[in-house]
């Protein structure tokens, strides 16, 4: 609360003199105003107010200063001398007039109105512990948008109780941030109505789409929109190969670790299939008879896995290398190095790869290229 005089006091006034902005709230005492609050013992008796006590209430405005006009009755524009929290709301005068004026300044929550920024919610549930600071917690008694968020305090409070209340309807009026998830509340809830409606995250959860990865984490540049580079926070699976994005980035951190597979790429390895294909029954695992989406070349013969498997379907069918077999045709020499140039093709100067004995002269090829780098030497 403030202590007692007009913070623009200056000049001088007379007891029973109509208080005007640059006059102090406190005079010399005189004959008739003994207690030196500008009052005269005659409009104290009117008011009912104390002649020995400057400030009857005890609110931290001197009487004076809350009869501004000094005729001795409350008019409508003035706080009662007689009442400590003349709008009810919970909060002192001396504590909503923080400059003990007796007007309402910028910067002050009004002391005639219960609750000064008309968002719904009453200055004292605003100030909880009615101290007149906006504290940790708390909401902004002269601002209707506390966080400023963008989402009215009236929309996210929605009982008006002052309380953030955890019940799936509210958000957090005193923090931009409900879920803490890096994006503001008002850039989630982007028409700013307090629903969560298609196309919007929802503020009152990390995860959104329930994939693992945060929301800000997936739109990375917290703007509320999907840019390029970025992950789908609204759904599980950001690139459609399949495979949901926990289980490609299963560390749910946003950035493309070793052992990953990449959430915002359909074929990670570059070799030509897609992940999803490589990990057919899509759980972020390489089992038995799965190429691995994390490599080019999976059986480590030279060739990539989408030259093998011309097709790109999965499945070795005729005429196709084995992925998952560095020696197709078993004759001891891979697969990469009968297929010189890795084209997939049979060139000239290249072993057949699908037939142990390429030039059918009855001895197997890896008994003629006895070296098996697939040249005559």
């Amino acid at each position: 609360a403030g202590g007692g005089v007009g913070s623009d006091a200056g000049g001088q006034a007379d007891a029973g003199q109509a208080w005007r902005r640059g006059m102090p709230c406190r005079i010399e005492p005189t004959d008739d105003d003994p207690d030196g609050d500008g009052l005269t013992d005659e409009i104290e008796a009117l008011l009912g107010t104390d002649d020995r006590n400057p400030d009857t209430d005890g609110d931290g405005v001197l009487d004076g200063c809350e009869d501004v006009n000094r005729n001795g009755q409350r008019d409508g524009f003035e706080s009662d001398p007689n009442e400590p929290d003349t709008d009810g709301d919970g909060i002192s005068d001396g504590d909503e007039d923080q400059n003990s004026n007796g007007v309402y300044d910028q910067g002050e929550t009004d002391p005639l109105s219960p609750d000064t920024d008309q968002d719904g919610t009453p200055d004292g549930q605003e100030d909880r512990n009615h101290n007149g600071v906006v504290d940790e917690g708390e909401m902004d008694p002269r601002s209707n948008d506390s966080d400023g968020d963008g989402i009215l305090d009236a929309i996210e409070d929605r009982d008006h109780d002052g309380v953030y209340t955890d019940d799936g309807v509210e958000t957090n009026a005193g923090n931009s941030d409900t879920d803490g998830d890096g994006i503001d509340d008002g850039v989630e809830d982007r028409n700013r109505n307090g629903a969560v409606e298609p196309g919007e995250t929802n503020p009152r959860l990390v995860d959104t789409d329930g994939d693992c990865l945060a929301d800000g984490i997936e739109d990375a540049n917290q703007n509320g929109e999907r840019d390029a580079g970025e992950l789908d926070p609204l759904g599980r699976d950001s690139d459609g190969d399949g495979i949901a994005d926990g289980l490609e980035d299963t560390s749910c951190d946003g950035v493309l670790d070793d052992g990953e597979t990449d959430p915002a790429s359909t074929d990670t390895d570059g070799d030509g299939l897609g992940d999803g294909l490589e990990d057919r029954n899509q759980n972020g695992q390489v089992d038995p008879r799965e190429t691995d989406p994390r490599r080019a070349d999976s059986d480590e013969d030279g060739l990539d896995d989408g030259v093998e498997d011309a097709n790109q379907n999965g499945r070795v069918d005729m005429g196709e290398t084995d992925t998952l077999n560095p020696d197709s045709d078993n004759d001891t020499i891979p697969d990469g190095v009968e297929d010189l140039n890795g084209d997939g093709q049979r060139d000239d100067g290249e072993m057949d790869p699908l037939d142990q004995d390429s030039d059918a002269d009855g001895i197997p090829d890896g008994l003629e290229d006895r070296n098996r780098n697939g040249r005559y030497d």
